[in-house]
């Protein structure tokens, strides 16, 4: 009888091939599931921006004070005309008009830096550094404003918010078919 050792194992032949199979599944997939991930990061960034705005909004009616703030900061207490909107905001009612949840003022909320992500927090001329909620739930100064989030894909990719004179949010779109969202006045957003 003869003794036949039956082995079991992948020629290299057939190694070779699975690993080159693999190689073309990955680079096929990788830019997608990157893109995905962006993308996700861009809409955490606008949704948490649109909450806050509606939180304000509704903290203004409800306390009828025409002085709860969305402002940007870098320390979660005084807001600042510094920088963007990415590293950070602060919701509050701003009875003295300081700029800052000093006294009597409570914080209503407050949103972390997300700027190590590499993602941009923007807001047009309106809404740069600050947006007040009236009593009547619209902005003061009566004025709309536009935000816009943007990564390094550029204009292209960017999302963006229109918040209007009346304090409604939404989203804004490619009205155009150009490809870039646009604020409210149809004129596309740009990127830092």
């Amino acid at each position: 009888m003869k003794n036949l050792r039956h082995v079991c194992g992948f020629t290299l032949i057939e190694l070779v091939v699975t690993v080159l199979m693999a190689a073309i599944i990955l680079s096929a997939g990788v830019p997608s599931f990157r893109n995905m991930i962006l993308n996700n990061r861009q809409t955490t960034q606008i949704n948490n921006l649109l909450t806050s705005l509606m939180i304000a909004r509704s903290e203004a009616v409800k306390r009828h004070s025409n002085t709860v703030t969305v402002c940007k900061t870098s320390d979660q207490v005084t807001c600042t005309g510094a920088g963007g909107w990415e590293q950070g905001w602060i919701i509050f009612d701003d009875v003295n008009g300081s700029g800052a949840v000093d006294g009597a003022e409570q914080l209503i909320r407050f949103y972390e830096s997300f700027a190590n992500n590499g993602l941009t927090l923007r807001g047009n001329a309106f809404v740069a550094s600050q947006v007040t909620f009236l009593q009547t739930g619209m902005l003061a100064p009566f004025s709309n404003g536009t935000f816009r989030v943007c990564d390094a894909r550029g204009q292209t990719q960017a999302n963006g918010l229109i918040i209007s004179v009346t304090g409604r949010v939404t989203r804004a779109v490619d009205t155009n078919g150009d490809g870039i969202v646009e604020d409210g006045g149809g004129v596309p957003v740009p990127c830092p």
